[in-house]
Formats: C-alpha cells, sequence, structure tokens
C-alpha cells in the first residue's frame, strides 16, 4: 500500500523497540504530522519477522476507526523502510501525570480519560484486535483528546498464523503487562489488556509507576475492587 499524500520528513524525535518517529510534514497542506518507520538496525538489513511486526501494526491500527484510536493518515509499505503517518499529538498521559502536582490527575479528569480509553478499547477487542502493550506513555492527545496509539504488539484474535508469536515469547511493558504476556503472549486474550488497564488507571490516580508493587493505600477506597480484580 502506498500513500497518496506527500511527506517531507524533518527530525527525529523518538525511537525505540521497532519504530523511530519523526516530525514531519504534509506538503499539500502543510500540516504537522508524526511519521514514524520500521527502525534499521545498525548493519542496514532489515529482519524479515521485523517488517511483519511493523506491517501487522500499521494494518491493525489503520482499520480501527474510532475517536480514541490514533487514525493513520497515510502509509507505504513499499519504501525501505516502511513508514505510515499519524496526527501530531501535543502530550502523552505519561507526561500529563508527570506535570501535576502531586503527580497524580483530579478524580474528575480521570475519569473523563479513562472511560474514553475504555470505550476504545472495548471497540477494538469487538473488532478482533488486542492491544497488548497499553501503558501511559502509548496513550496520546491529540487536540485534548486521549487517543491510544503505538500497536506494535498488537494482535487480531482471528489469526491462526504463530510465527510472529514464537519470535516474541515475552513481550510487553513489564510495569503494566499482564503475567501471561511473560510466558506465552501468543496465547492471551482480551483480559491482558483489562489488567493493563487497571495499571494504567492505579497510575491515574496515584501518580505512582504500579511497579515492582502497587500501594492500595494511596487509592481512593472505590476503587481498589476494579484494580485489585
Amino acid at each position: 500500500m502506498v500513500s497518496e499524500i506527500s511527506i517531507v520528513k524533518k527530525h527525529s524525535v523518538d525511537a525505540g523497540g521497532q519504530g523511530a518517529v519523526f516530525e514531519a510534514e504534509v506538503v499539500e497542506t502543510r500540516t504537522k504530522v508524526a511519521m514514524k518507520e520500521l527502525q534499521v538496525p545498525a548493519n542496514g538489513e532489515i529482519d524479515e519477522n521485523a517488517r511483519k511486526r511493523f506491517l501487522r501494526e500499521v494494518r491493525c491500527q489503520s482499520t480501527l476507526t474510532h475517536p480514541n484510536i490514533v487514525e493513520v493518515i497515510a502509509q507505504n509499505h513499499n519504501d525501505t523502510p516502511p513508514w505510515y503517518v499519524m496526527p501530531w499529538a501535543e502530550s502523552t498521559l505519561q507526561s500529563k501525570i508527570g506535570s501535576v502536582l502531586p503527580a497524580k490527575l483530579p478524580e474528575v479528569e480521570v475519569l473523563e480519560i479513562f472511560t474514553q480509553i475504555l470505550d476504545a478499547i472495548e471497540y477494538a477487542h469487538s473488532e478482533g484486535v488486542l492491544h497488548r502493550d497499553l501503558k501511559p506513555a502509548n496513550i496520546l492527545f491529540i487536540e485534548g483528546n486521549p487517543q491510544i496509539a503505538d500497536f506494535g504488539l498488537s494482535k487480531q484474535l482471528e489469526s491462526t498464523s504463530t510465527t510472529l508469536t514464537k519470535s516474541n515469547m515475552g513481550l510487553g511493558t513489564i510495569a503494566y503487562s499482564a503475567p501471561e504476556q511473560f510466558t506465552d503472549a501468543g496465547r492471551v486474550d482480551e483480559r491482558a489488556d483489562i489488567y493493563s488497564l487497571g495499571k494504567v488507571l492505579y497510575e491515574m490516580l496515584t501518580g505512582k509507576v504500579p511497579f515492582p508493587s502497587m500501594d492500595f493505600e494511596l487509592l481512593p477506597a472505590k476503587y481498589i475492587y476494579i484494580i485489585v480484580l
């Protein structure tokens, strides 16, 4: 698949995992956007499984149409390396939590943001897509709205392929991922995302990273049952 709009890549803003993110611009509209391309190893040779995982990320994200899931507005699978473009985000949930004192969000704001995240994940699951890497850094704010990004570890529930799963036996971010993701990531289901959402909610309410443990005394009592179970 090839994009039908022209993109000018400017400078790198982030790199990690399988992708590098750049500030870019749509030539036709001069709109500032984010361009993510497959990370090229130091030897310059792109692993075929890495390419397949990247294209799976683009495919999963571009098939989901929801106001709280980041839109893929352009993509090119044939370029080397392949890339895709999404709207520019002004911040992440991680940076939002860290910018307030004390480092936790007001409960009213937590509920407003979290209900939108829940709605997006419910929709993704209804479309047969698991995210498998939900965390504050992967929740972006675009024009003030929380939107889930980075489907690099996503999985399509109806897929019968095991090739990519075997190369990712243990995956995710340790502070947020369900334990089963680190033993057999290919067999996880919707409950893995729900587990991660509980960790995200904990951090929003307490300002504390949920690792190596969670201090439930920091939580308002009415949320303990939700997060623990």
